[in-house]
């Protein structure tokens, strides 16, 4: 494949107690003005459900482009983070940077309906 499309080598999960402050967190992510978001997927949705497994959260792929990140090359590299709540199947690991078996079986339904 194309490496330029690799988006999640820099990944992090941010686990928050109720959906209010979810939603002020990607709030404060799109307001940042030293944060472009390149693309955004809300899996919190009902159709990612029963068939999305328990992995559900809002994902973020995002470029830094503070001056300190342009200084260090790094306003083209896109990362990844995942927004999700607590409570949600997987959480504790994904504080940690692991995603539980949610992650597992979303991996599985994505490949079977093709979303990428």
């Amino acid at each position: 494949g194309d490496p330029s499309r690799v988006v999640d080598l820099c990944r992090q999960a941010l686990a928050y107690g109720t959906l209010a402050d979810l939603a002020d967190g990607v709030a404060a992510v799109l307001g940042d003005p030293d944060v472009v978001v390149v693309r955004a997927k809300n899996r919190l949705g009902d159709e990612f459900g029963a068939l999305g497994g328990t992995f559900r959260a809002v994902l973020l792929n995002l470029r830094l482009v503070s001056a300190e990140a342009r200084t260090r090359g790094l306003a083209g590299h896109v990362c990844e983070v995942l927004l999700l709540l607590a409570c949600a199947a997987g959480a504790p690991q994904a504080a940690v940077g692991g995603f539980g078996d949610g992650h597992e079986r979303y991996t599985r339904w994505r490949d079977l309906v093709g979303e990428r």
